[in-house]
This record gives structure tokens, C-alpha cells and sequence, in this order.
């Protein structure tokens, strides 16, 4: 722990203040238990960036998003206020979500899983444009912390 630096990464802090107009708090992704922590799935994770950058892949905010890439995201953002853990909340999303071809909702509601998948899927194809023009951030925190990736912040700070 470190007495100068706030418990979240200032990209947490960030993606929060986008987030607050929607009702919705980012957790750390390093929190290991409790509803909606990923930290073990980050634990588990970072030692893949480097096999996946080794494998030609543009790690953002390190490189620009050039396929192939990898981003950070926050999948609460794409996939909205619904309640992924009701299995009638997913299907009522789903069913009202045109950008989900139909051949493909039956699939896209039937899991947490599938759902968090399908509906960011759409959510990023939405914003593919600027999710393409996004370059490397020069931010030493950046570089540091890593990012999560949102439409606004596409740009090298």
C-alpha cells in the first residue's frame, strides 16, 4: 500500500466519473472476492499480454489499436443497466437490442458469459471508428497503471 496513491488506478477514477451519470462504481481490478470483482481473472491475466504481444499483438495504452490488439475494457459500460444474472433481464435486453442479429440472441441471453460477450461485441463494433483511431498514451500513469478503454479516450496523452 501506498500512502500517496489513491486505491483505485486513475483510469478506475475516470471510467467512474463517465460511468456516474448511469448509476454505475467501478471496482479495482485487482478486488479478489465480492460481487463483481475481477481480480483474479486480472491475476491470472497479465502474464498474457506479453505471450499475446509476443505474438504480434498492439497492447493499448503501450501501442496504438492496430489489429491485432488487445484493450482493456469495462464491460458494465457496453452492456448497460441490465441485470446479467437474471436469465429473463438478459433475454428482454437481448430481444430489444437490434444490433444482435436475430439468428444469434437465443445464444447471446442464454449466459452471463455469452451476454457480457455478445453485447460488448456490438457495443465496440458501435464504436469502431474511434476505437481504430485510438494511439499509444505517452501518460507515464498510463504506462505505468494500464487504461481502460472508452470511446473518449482515444486519443496520446
Amino acid at each position: 500500500h501506498d500512502e500517496q496513491r489513491p486505491q483505485l488506478r486513475r483510469t478506475d477514477v475516470e471510467t467512474a466519473a463517465a460511468a456516474k451519470p448511469r448509476g454505475l462504481t467501478p471496482r479495482s481490478p485487482f478486488q479478489i472476492s465480492g460481487a463483481g470483482s475481477v481480480g483474479a481473472s486480472t491475476v491470472r491475466g497479465l502474464p498474457c499480454l506479453a505471450r499475446l504481444h509476443d505474438a504480434g499483438f498492439n497492447i493499448w495504452p503501450w501501442h496504438d489499436v492496430s489489429p491485432p490488439a488487445a484493450i482493456e475494457i469495462w464491460t458494465r459500460i457496453a452492456i448497460g443497466d441490465t441485470v446479467k444474472s437474471s436469465s429473463s433481464g438478459r433475454i428482454e435486453a437481448v430481444a430489444a437490442d437490434r444490433r444482435i442479429p436475430k439468428a444469434l440472441k437465443d445464444a447471446a441471453a442464454e449466459t452471463e458469459d455469452a451476454f457480457d460477450a455478445a453485447t460488448t461485441a456490438v457495443w465496440l463494433s458501435q464504436h469502431s471508428e474511434a476505437l481504430l483511431a485510438t494511439r499509444r498514451s505517452n501518460s507515464r500513469t498510463d504506462r505505468l497503471e494500464g487504461k481502460t478503454w472508452l470511446p473518449s479516450s482515444g486519443t496520446a496523452t
